[in-house]
């Protein structure tokens, strides 16, 4: 049984208001395949008192689509037919189920047998997709993402507390501890786990993000990634995780972020020719190194203060507005529930 198919399958049902009026229930689902149910009522029946022909045509062929959807991708049918074997009945309780019987990159051929409760059959159907009726599924039918738990060290002064503790050591303290607080989950269910770090020129170089979670006890499966958009890093990493599980990527993971100002190091670089006796050695706290002759000329060089008091002496934003917007930034964040 194919998790990703029943996902799929859920996330369709949840749109196809047909088959709930028509009262189809899903009952099994797997890649290439799935089993559909329908009882029939008094409202389904023809002027013969039996089953509308048009109903049971309905029910294979939503197995149909079901089945050809369970992978992920999006097909239409390009064609289909059906032959009538038996009546149905009010009452009785129809299965349709549906088979790949071929499935090339873009084209596809799923048989589809509707059984009555006594397992005798009542219709055969068979279905085609053709290459152009395919695009993205997962683009179209975007999941949901939410924040199940969430968790941090204390935040610590340049040179404070928290100095001697490594940037690797500090990340693995909150992984460690959402295990703790959770044990009912599996880590080795955990997609992947999504690191924001700004410095990676010391300790935590390397991805740190996957050096925390060995450090934390995770299994080794479980992945690790590190991402660099500076002073956003860890809400990148949030950010990202999100739209990784909305796009169907992932189900499971961890975001968050880690640095420390404190241990970041200082570099040198390497001699631009042999025997040089002139080093150049840059502090990884805050700013530029290294930087390239370039950038500086076009763009400039500014550190996050400086480009801070830039933006204050453009804009005309005195300290005053500063301390104002801060203030209300934490009161709206203490009014919201957590």
């Amino acid at each position: 049984m194919s998790n990703e198919a029943w996902r799929n399958a859920r996330a369709m049902y949840v749109k196809d208001t047909c088959a709930q009026a028509l009262g189809i229930e899903i009952i099994e689902m797997d890649d290439g395949y799935s089993q559909m149910t329908m009882t029939v009522s008094p409202s389904q029946l023809n002027g013969h008192q039996t089953c509308h022909g048009g109903q049971l045509f309905s029910l294979a062929d939503t197995a149909f689509a079901y089945a050809c959807n369970s992978q992920g991708l999006a097909a239409v049918a390009s064609a289909a037919s059906i032959d009538f074997l038996r009546p149905a009945f009010a009452g009785d309780k129809l299965t349709a189920t549906a088979r790949v019987k071929q499935q090339g990159k873009l084209t596809g051929v799923y048989d589809i047998e509707i059984v009555n409760q006594q397992h005798k059959t009542v219709a055969l159907f068979r279905g085609k997709i053709s290459p152009h009726r395919w695009h993205d599924y997962r683009r179209s039918l975007m999941r949901d993402a939410f924040i199940c738990d969430g968790i941090r060290t204390p935040i610590g002064r340049y040179g404070g507390a928290l100095a001697g503790v490594r940037a690797d050591d500090l990340a693995a303290i909150p992984l460690r501890e959402l295990l703790n607080r959770n044990p009912r989950l599996d880590p080795s269910a955990i997609d992947d786990v999504i690191f924001g770090c700004a410095n990676q020129a010391g300790e935590d170089n390397r991805n740190v993000a996957h050096m925390a979670t060995l450090l934390a006890g995770y299994p080794h499966s479980v992945a690790g990634t590190t991402i660099n958009r500076l002073c956003g890093s860890g809400l990148d990493a949030i950010g990202f995780a999100a739209r990784t599980i909305k796009a169907g990527d992932a189900d499971l993971l961890i975001a968050g972020g880690v640095e420390s100002m404190s241990r970041a190091p200082f570099v040198m670089g390497k001699a631009t020719a042999p025997f040089q006796r002139q080093a150049e050695m840059f502090d990884t706290t805050i700013g530029w190194r290294f930087v390239n002759p370039l950038m500086a000329l076009h763009f400039g060089t500014d550190s996050m203060p400086e480009t801070a008091e830039n933006v204050a002496e453009l804009l005309n934003i005195s300290r005053e507005d500063q301390d104002a917007f801060a203030y209300r930034s934490q009161a709206a964040h203490g009014e919201s529930p957590v």
